[in-house]
C-alpha cells in the first residue's frame, strides 16, 4: 500500500535554489592550498566516493578539471541542504499532536536548511573542490532514515537504506564513520529487539555498501589502498581543547539568532520526542567533539534544532504564526549570509597555480618528489591529471 507523504515536497526546490546559489560561488581554479584545496588533486587524491563522483562530472564538456572538481562539490552540496531539508520536516513530523499539518513547516525547514546551507563552513566545503561535501551528503541521507526508524522501528526500507549508508560512508572522509555508524548500529539493535525483519539483511546490505566502496578503490590509480582505506575508518581526535573552540567556531557560523532558536528547539525536540533528541543532540556533539570536518557536520544536523525552535516559537502567536515563522527565519538567515562578506564570492585562484608551477620548476628529470603535505599533495596529483610532468612520480603519504 502506497503511503501519501504529508509534508511539502522541498526536496526540489531546496537542491535547485542551493545549486544555483552554489554555483554563483563556485571559483575558477582551485582555490587555496588550505583545508585540503588544492582539493586533493580535486577529488583525485581523495576519499573513493569523493573521486569517483569527480571522475563522472570530468567528463562534463564544462571548463577544465579544477572547475569541473568545484562543480562536483556543488553538485553534492546541493544535494546535502535538500536532504537537511528532508531532514528537518521528519523532525516536525515527529512532533505533531495532529494529522494535518501546520503551515509554519515549509518556512521553518527553508529557514533551517537556509541557515545550513549559507553557514561559512558549508559554503567553502560546497564550493570548493574536495571530499567533504560527499561526505555532508552520505551523513544527511542516513540521518533522514535513522530518524523514520526512531519514529517507525520496523520500516523495512527505511533501515534497509540506512545499512547501505552506512556501508557507503566507509568510502568518504573518516569523520563519518563515528556519526552514522555508532547511531546505526543503535537502530539495528532497537529493531531487532523488536522483532522487526529488516536487522536480519542489514548486515548483508551493509557489505553491499562495503563493495561499492573497494569497486572504487580499484579503479582508481591515485586513491588509497585497501589497507589506507582500512586504517583511515575511524578519525583520530585532535589533541587540545577542541571541544571548546569547535563549539565556538559552530556557534559563529550560525548566528546569535540561530543559537538561540538552536536552545529552545533542542529542549522541545528532548521533552516531546526524547529518543529523536539524544540521537540528533548525541550526533552534534559528537561531530563538534571530533572538530575539523565535525563541526561543518555538527552546523548541518543543527537544523533539526533550528527549524523545531522556529516552528515552535512560531505557533505561539496565533493567526500570525506563518509571518512570524517567516520573520525569524530570516533573521536567523542574516548572520550567516553576511559571515565572511564579499571574500566567500571572490576567491582568489591564483595563488595555487603559482605555487604549482614553480614546484613543478624545481623538481628536476625523472624525481621521485615527497610533497611534504596533504595540500601539495594534492597539486602534485592535479598536475598529473592534467599531463603536466609525466616524468615526476609522487610518494604516497
Amino acid at each position: 500500500m502506497r503511503v501519501q507523504r504529508d509534508w511539502p515536497a522541498t526536496e526540489p526546490l531546496l537542491f535547485g535554489g542551493t545549486l544555483a546559489l552554489y554555483a554563483a560561488g563556485l571559483p575558477l581554479g582551485l582555490d587555496g592550498t588550505g583545508a585540503g584545496a588544492a582539493a586533493a588533486g580535486p577529488g583525485l587524491d581523495g576519499p573513493p566516493l569523493a573521486s569517483l563522483l569527480t571522475r563522472l562530472c570530468g567528463y562534463l564538456p564544462l571548463g577544465d578539471l579544477a572547475a569541473r572538481a568545484n562543480l562536483a562539490s556543488a553538485l553534492a552540496g546541493a544535494a546535502a541542504v535538500a536532504l537537511l531539508g528532508r531532514l528537518a520536516c521528519e523532525a516536525l513530523r515527529l512532533l505533531r499532536t495532529e494529522r494535518t499539518r501546520d503551515p509554519v513547516e515549509p518556512a521553518a525547514v527553508a529557514g533551517a536548511a537556509a541557515v545550513a546551507a549559507l553557514a561559512i563552513g558549508t559554503f567553502r566545503t560546497a564550493t570548493g573542490a574536495g571530499s567533504a561535501a560527499v561526505t555532508l551528503a552520505l551523513a544527511a541521507a542516513a540521518w533522514v532514515n535513522a530518524l523514520l526508524l526512531v519514529r517507525l522501528p520496523e520500516d523495512r526500507k527505511a533501515g534497509l537504506r540506512l545499512a547501505l549508508l552506512a556501508g557507503l560512508c566507509a568510502g568518504v572522509q573518516p569523520v563519518a564513520a563515528p556519526l552514522v555508524w555508532l547511531p546505526a548500529l543503535w537502530l539495528w539493535w532497537r529493531g531487532l529487539r523488536r522483532g522487526a525483519r529488516w536487522p536480519l539483511a542489514a548486515p548483508l546490505v551493509f557489505m553491499t555498501g562495503l563493495g561499492v566502496v573497494l569497486f572504487a578503490v580499484a579503479i582508481s590509480s591515485t586513491g588509497p589502498t585497501l589497507g589506507e582505506l582500512l586504517r583511515g575508518l575511524w578519525p583520530a581526535r585532535p589533541p587540545g581543547p577542541a571541544l571548546s573552540a569547535a563549539a565556538v567556531e559552530a556557534g559563529e557560523q550560525l548566528g546569535v539568532v540561530g543559537l538561540l532558536l538552536l536552545a529552545l528547539g533542542a529542549l522541545v525536540l528532548v521533552a516531546r520526542a526524547p529518543a529523536a533528541g539524544a540521537l540528533v543532540l548525541g550526533t552534534l556533539g559528537a561531530g563538534l567533539w571530533l572538530s575539523g570536518t565535525g563541526v561543518r557536520l555538527a552546523a548541518a544536523v543543527a537544523v533539526v534544532p533550528l527549524a523545531v525552535g522556529i516552528a515552535h516559537l512560531a505557533a505561539k502567536l496565533g493567526r500570525a504564526r506563518l509571518a512570524a515563522a517567516t520573520a525569524l527565519a530570516i533573521m536567523a538567515l542574516v548572520a550567516p549570509a553576511l559571515d565572511g562578506g564579499a571574500a566567500r564570492w571572490s576567491r582568489d585562484a591564483r595563488l595555487p597555480a603559482h605555487l604549482l608551477a614553480r614546484a613543478l620548476d624545481e623538481v628536476p628529470l625523472r624525481a621521485k618528489v615527497d610533497p611534504g603535505s596533504p595540500q601539495m599533495s594534492g597539486l602534485f596529483h592535479y598536475a598529473a591529471s592534467l599531463g603536466l610532468r609525466p616524468d615526476i612520480s609522487v610518494a604516497r603519504r
